[in-house]
């Protein structure tokens, strides 16, 4: 259970930080001057002074942050003006075709929406103008709706991934363990099976007594004495044959050595 709830940790860890993407941009083409994507604008004076040294901004061309034209992603670039002045009740665009900034009016924003007009060196002190996503301004009430519903599909298309994940990793675990029981269980019976092939031998050397052999070697000692007492027990007309026989041949050999006399 430790180990499922651990894998279940390092595979929600691994989900989560895919979430976390720094601050890299990558150069667009289609634009007159370089322009980067970003995956946020400086949130602060000092993210602001540090991305504009990272991309080479100066005095004459200031760095500037705002969405595309189509609000799907934004853009960072040293522009051909110091700044520009953002008016009341707008926002910033980066045009492509002619690689110029153009307004979109805020004023239908749920919140955010300045009503005073500001330079665009700033601009991380209004973060509605630089908040996109599907394609909108996150203040705008149809884009709030419709963002909540792409991120519930999201969430729930997330869970049901790492449920699947962590299932897929117990049940792999659970095959590990198996085979590794199986090894073990083989090699057991290995051995517990050399044991009794050497029992079994060493039990042909030394039978126990049972009845069933009990009664086989009394049947051999019972026929053993039955040959015994057939040679000792010869038929009474053979045995006096042989008795006249033998005195017949001792009064033959009785005459012939008084003959010689």
């Amino acid at each position: 259970m430790g180990l499922f709830i651990k894998v279940c940790l390092v595979v929600l860890g691994t989900f989560l930080s895919s979430f976390i993407v720094p601050n890299e941009c990558k150069r667009l083409e289609g634009y007159e001057f370089p322009v980067y994507s970003t995956s946020f604008c400086p949130r602060s004076k000092t993210e602001w002074e540090n991305r504009s040294n990272a991309i080479n901004c100066t005095a004459r061309s200031g760095y500037m942050c705002m969405p595309n034209e189509n609000l799907t992603e934004l853009l960072e670039f040293c522009y051909t003006e110091p700044g520009l002045w953002i008016l009341k009740g707008y926002c910033f665009y980066l045009v492509k075709r002619v690689s110029k900034v153009n307004t979109y009016d805020c004023s239908q924003f749920s919140y955010g929406c300045h009503n005073y007009s500001f330079l665009s060196t700033r601009i991380y002190e209004h973060p509605a103008c630089i908040a996109i996503g599907n394609g909108c301004f996150l203040a705008e009430p149809f884009c709030e709706s419709t963002l909540t519903t792409s991120n519930t599909i999201k969430s729930k298309t997330d869970w049901v991934g790492i449920v699947a994940l962590c299932v897929f990793s117990v049940v792999f675990l659970a095959f590990i363990m198996s085979l590794i029981w199986r090894s073990k269980g083989t090699q057991a019976f290995s051995i517990c099976k050399g044991n009794i092939d050497v029992e079994l031998h060493q039990s042909d050397l030394c039978e126990p007594l049972t009845r069933e052999n009990h009664n086989d070697k009394n049947s051999t000692l019972e026929g053993y004495r039955k040959r015994r007492t057939g040679v000792e027990k010869q038929d009474p007309e053979e045995h006096t044959t042989l008795i006249n026989d033998n005195q017949h041949n001792i009064k033959d050999s009785t005459s012939k050595g008084g003959q010689h006399a």
